[in-house]
């Protein structure tokens, strides 16, 4: 999983990762149920567990908006470093970008329908 090019992705698992293993495994169950669920929404929404009531699938919700790192940055972004590092103009938001983030950046090479 960690090869799949999504941010997202990256978070979610260095989040699990980190986890002891019995908080692990009540967040598994959790994604399990929440899977189970979209098989058939017609089913009570309070058992759906971004409700109120499972506390590791809340915290889980709760902390993932506040993980930042260099390494979650998507495609998008990356460019914009490149493209304001060229520039030379005033604005310095990436001025800071570890030479690891930037070639990164330099690394991404557009996919043609040719490929």
């Amino acid at each position: 999983m960690r090869r799949v090019p999504s941010t997202s992705a990256s978070r979610n698992i260095d989040y699990v990762s980190k986890l002891d293993p019995a908080r692990r495994r009540s967040l598994l169950d959790a994604f399990a149920w929440n899977a189970l669920y979209m098989f058939d929404p017609s089913r009570d929404p309070h058992l759906f567990n971004s409700t109120p009531g499972h506390e590791e699938y809340q915290k889980f919700r709760d902390a993932l908006p506040l993980m930042f790192s260099w390494d979650y940055l998507d495609v998008r972004t990356l460019r914009a470093i490149l493209g304001e590092r060229g520039s030379g103009g005033p604005f310095r938001a990436y001025a800071d970008a570890p030479d690891s983030v930037i070639q990164r950046a330099e690394s991404i090479r557009p996919i043609k329908a040719t490929d």
